[in-house]
């Protein structure tokens, strides 16, 4: 019952509940826009609504309650970067470990020896294929080239 907490417990219950239930579907779908805008609308609603649930009104705006206590914000994760940085896990896990059993096997499948990097979506590939495709143009922003030694493609 968010009647009987203040806003402290309000922002520790959407920290430890309400953002942390779809991480385990994030962790290997890409969630549509809608779904991560629903979860954060819950979040902004349990965070920001009154006791006798009248119509909320936020003190300060939500790119504000979503950075890190260290800028000064409250530390609540959007649910699309969250989306991101979980995908971009397994984009990793696909550059950095090969010899992983699911990695093999989605190289088999739609690489054929290509990297991740230049993959392209197929029609009827798996779920976790097209979640790992869509996240790559948000990963790829971050990628910046590293000339070493050659012995690594990393």
């Amino acid at each position: 019952k968010s009647k009987l907490l203040n806003k402290a417990g309000k922002l520790c219950l959407v920290k430890s509940t309400i953002s942390s239930i779809p991480i385990y579907s994030m962790q290997s779908l890409w969630l549509p826009q809608a779904v991560c805008s629903k979860i954060d609308q819950a979040c902004r609603r349990m965070l920001w609504t009154k006791p006798d649930n009248t119509r909320f009104w936020s003190p300060v705006s939500w790119e504000v309650v979503t950075q890190p206590k260290e800028l000064g914000g409250l530390g609540v994760r959007e649910a699309r970067r969250v989306n991101v940085s979980l995908l971009g896990k397994l984009v990793w896990d696909m550059l950095s470990a090969p010899q992983k059993p699911w990695v093999h096997l989605l190289s088999n499948l739609y690489l054929h020896g290509d990297s991740i990097l230049c993959a392209q979506t197929r029609r009827g590939a798996s779920p976790i294929w097209s979640s790992i495709i869509k996240t790559l143009p948000s990963l790829r922003e971050g990628f910046q080239p590293h000339l070493g030694s050659g012995a690594s493609s990393l």
